[in-house]
């Protein structure tokens, strides 16, 4: 998606009353062969120049390819602009191809777990103005950065290991898809880390939702057949429900956001699978307003 797209969208969002909106940060799209991924940091700032009370941020930024002193700086820079609306979503980094296209090296997952460890103890006190004299394994920095502002922490992942950072740091922890049973064992992890302390808990998920049964399946059906895979739309539904999608009509997808309710979510990120046109943002607009 275009930064001219993402911006668009972020403005159709604060129109319809949307509280937030998220863009991912991935330097190559997903999956890949679809138009290229415009630079995440760029766009927020564009974001932050066209909007004006919607909130907005990475869901999430990986720690590890970029310095943690430099990312800092640049999300001081655009809670500043934006005055003080960006929620900075973090996290260790998993997409391994993009890593190897720009260069960078991937790490193993404890290796990029001490590096997201290592980087929050330099981001988190220089995004809100404290003093950072830091020297660790993977990072190091000596910096001050003032003023002293507020600054929106969600850290996002499923892996024991960032849900005891986004318990120590986060105001918010995001989970994006999972089954029911994922989120209840990984809320449950978030519980006993905290101490007592509120985290909000998030759920981000991609959404297909249509008027009626025979609108779901035939969108399904083509999706299936542009994609090259051979499949009944019936049980492709159900697949994707037990993955974490939110599918279906509106009174369906009102249910499964209900259940993840019922487990302790507090939010709901929700991304439209059909982003060619508006007509599914709209109906999922129009089906939000009745919870």
């Amino acid at each position: 998606m275009s930064s001219k797209e993402l911006v668009d969208w972020c403005r159709y969002a604060e129109r319809k009353g949307y509280g937030l909106a998220f863009r991912s940060d991935h330097f190559l799209p997903i999956p890949m062969g679809v138009a290229d991924s415009a630079e995440c940091w760029t766009s927020l700032g564009a974001i932050a120049g066209s909007t004006e009370t919607i909130r907005f941020g990475p869901m999430v930024t990986p720690t590890s390819y970029r310095n943690p002193a430099l990312l800092a700086k640049m999300a001081r820079t655009i809670n500043i602009l934006s005055k003080e609306r960006l929620v900075f979503g973090l996290g260790a980094g998993w997409y391994g191809t993009e890593y190897h296209a720009y260069g960078y090296e991937f790490p193993d997952v404890p290796t990029r777990l001490e590096q997201f460890e290592e980087a929050l103890q330099i981001i988190i006190p220089m995004t809100t103005g404290d003093p950072v004299s830091f020297k660790g394994k993977y990072y190091r920095a000596e910096v001050e950065a003032l003023p002293r502002i507020k600054v929106y922490y969600l850290i996002g992942g499923r892996h024991p290991r960032v849900i005891e950072a986004a318990a120590k740091y986060a105001h918010e922890w995001n989970i994006y898809g999972s089954t029911l049973g994922k989120v209840r064992r990984c809320k449950g992890l978030l519980d006993s880390a905290s101490g007592g302390r509120t985290v909000i808990v998030s759920n981000t998920g991609e959404v297909i939702i249509a008027e009626n049964r025979h609108s779901l399946i035939e969108y399904i059906r083509n999706w299936l057949k542009e994609s090259g895979i051979e499949g009944d739309p019936e049980a492709e539904i159900e697949n994707l429900r037990r993955g974490g999608t939110f599918c279906g009509t509106p009174e369906e997808v009102v249910s499964q956001i209900n259940e993840r309710k019922d487990l302790g979510v507090n939010r709901f990120y929700l991304e439209v699978a059909d982003m060619k046109t508006k007509v599914m943002a709209d109906l999922l607009t129009e089906t939000l307003k009745g919870i």
